[in-house]
């Protein structure tokens, strides 16, 4: 649990901000898969590959410690369910919805249902200095969507209801981490994605996976599970040890922005004033968060 009394050291704030821009090369990685490659495969399997790849690691490096360890098997449950929560209902609200108005709801709302989270679990506070930099965060965010979009097509109430409990899931996953506490972070993660990783395997199973066995196909397998799953959990884990959770998630608003970026620079998408603006201010808010940090 963090200590409000303490300033944190700014690395962690940095891990926080690292940990988003990982996060958001995961539609560009998606972009470049295979065609048949399913979001749902693509979701299911980056969860199976960083579980895998992380418990033989942590086997391979001390063979009985992960499993010596007396580990809080609440807060990997939640950190787990979390993560199967947020794969399964974040594309199916996308596809109901539409990606601007299901991503802004489940990635914009994830740091107000992380602050009051934090308070309900961990007794942290609510401040003004959290609040006006979360405000200023999600209407960067909004700016940044929907000025890249082509306006809302359609608004599905369930497709809403399933971004709400997408942004759920996702700080969900933040809260299993806090509870599971200071420990390694390779082996939580590795733990975590094990146990999300076999809650998904029906998915690869009942689906079309063909995909992955081509070359290009597990390229993008390798690099989503390591680059976008494996490095920014690790960095995540460790961060909200000492980070409030409202903080974390405000700061991991930096996922959108890079996804945005990325689409400009790569897949030739058209940066508007409007989305230029949204990013100026999500820039504005993680510079205000961080300021005063040691």
């Amino acid at each position: 649990m963090t200590d409000p009394k303490q300033t944190p050291d700014l690395k962690y704030y940095f891990f926080v901000v690292a940990a988003g821009v990982c996060w958001g090369f995961t539609g560009t990685l998606q972009a470049l898969a295979p065609a048949g490659a399913s979001s749902l495969t693509i979701g299911s399997i980056r969860l199976v590959m960083a579980g895998s790849l992380l418990l033989l690691f942590s086997l391979f490096k001390d063979r009985s410690s992960i499993f010596k360890e007396r580990w809080n098997i609440r807060g990997l449950l939640i950190a787990a369910a979390g993560q199967v929560a947020y794969q399964l209902s974040f594309f199916s609200a996308v596809r109901l919805t539409g990606v601007a108005l299901g991503t802004m709801i489940a990635i914009g709302m994830a740091p107000v249902m992380a602050g009051f989270l934090g308070l309900f679990f961990f007794r942290e506070r609510l401040t003004i200095k959290w609040a006006f930099s979360t405000a200023v965060a999600i209407t960067g965010c909004a700016l940044l969507i929907f000025g890249t979009a082509h306006g809302v097509s359609r608004v599905s109430a369930v497709g809403c209801g399933l971004a709400f409990f997408a942004a759920f899931g996702y700080t969900l996953t933040g809260v299993g981490m806090r509870m599971i506490g200071k420990r390694d972070p390779i082996q939580s993660v590795a733990l975590i994605n094990t146990l999300s990783g076999i809650a998904v395997l029906p998915i690869l199973i009942y689906l079309d996976t063909s995909w992955m066995f081509t070359v290009r196909g597990a390229m993008v397998v390798l690099i989503l599970s390591i680059v976008s799953t494996m490095i920014p959990m690790m960095l995540f884990n460790k961060s909200v040890q000492h980070i409030a959770l409202g903080s974390a998630y405000t700061l991991s608003l930096t996922e959108p922005l890079t996804a945005s970026m990325l689409a400009v620079f790569l897949l030739g998408e058209r940066l508007t004033f409007v989305s230029a603006s949204g990013a100026a201010l999500i820039f504005l808010s993680i510079y205000f968060l961080m300021r005063g940090a040691k």
